[in-house]
C-alpha cells in the first residue's frame, strides 16, 4: 500500500470515528434529554398530586364548615351562624347608628303535619317554607333555621324602625299562601316575635 493510499484510509478512519463518535453522543443526548423529561414529567405529576391533594383538604374544610353553620334539610344558616350575623348586626349597627331587627317565626300546629302526613311531608313543607322566606327578604337579611318548626330573620339595615313591621307582615302574607306538598294542598299560618 502506497503512502497515499494509507493516509486516506486513516483519514477516513478518523472521519469516520469522528462522525460514530458525534452519532453516538448525540444518541446519548437524546437519550439524556428524554431521560430528564421523564424526571421532569414525573416531578409534575407529583407536584399535581400534592396540590389536588391540598384542594380536596381544602374543599373538605370548606364543607366541614358550611355544614357546621347550615341546617342539613334546608340548607339555610344554623342557630350558630344566626347568632354570628346578629352580633355583627348589633355591632355594626351601634357604629353606624342603624337600626336592626331580629324576628322568631313559629309554624303553627307543625306538629299536626308531621303526624298526619308523615316526616316526609313535614320536610317537605320546612324546605318550602324556607325558600319562600328567602324569596321574601332583600339583599343582606338573613333567614335561619332554628330547629324544629323555628326560623329567624335578621333584618340588619333598617331605614326606620317601623319598616320591621311591614316585613314581618308581609312574611306572615306570604306563609299563609297555600302550599302544594305531595299533591296535597297545605294551608300553613305562623307567629312571628319580633326584636
Amino acid at each position: 500500500m502506497d503512502v497515499g493510499a494509507t493516509l486516506l484510509a486513516a483519514t477516513a478512519a478518523a472521519v469516520l470515528g469522528a462522525v460514530l463518535g458525534a452519532v453516538w453522543m448525540a444518541g446519548r443526548q437524546r437519550q439524556q434529554a428524554a431521560l430528564a423529561l421523564q424526571a421532569e414529567r414525573a416531578q409534575a405529576q407529583v407536584e399535581q398530586a400534592r396540590l389536588q391533594e391540598r384542594l380536596h383538604a381544602a374543599s373538605a374544610e370548606l364543607e366541614l364548615t358550611r355544614q357546621a353553620l347550615h341546617d342539613a334539610l334546608t340548607g339555610l344558616p344554623n342557630r350558630t351562624l344566626f347568632r354570628d350575623r346578629i352580633e355583627h348586626a348589633i355591632s355594626a349597627g351601634r357604629r353606624a347608628d342603624i337600626p336592626s331587627a331580629v324576628m322568631l317565626i313559629d309554624l303553627d300546629h307543625f306538629k299536626e303535619i308531621n303526624d298526619t302526613l308523615g316526616h316526609h311531608a313535614g320536610d317537605r313543607l320546612l324546605e318550602e317554607v324556607a325558600r319562600r322566606l328567602e324569596h321574601s327578604l332583600g339583599d343582606g337579611d338573613t333567614v335561619a333555621r332554628l330547629g324544629g318548626d323555628e326560623f329567624g330573620v335578621l333584618l340588619p339595615q333598617l331605614r326606620r324602625p317601623g319598616d320591621a313591621s311591614v316585613v314581618a307582615r308581609q312574611l306572615l302574607a306570604g306563609l299563609r299562601e297555600p302550599f302544594q306538598i305531595e299533591g296535597l294542598t297545605l294551608e300553613v299560618d305562623a307567629s312571628i316575635g319580633m326584636a
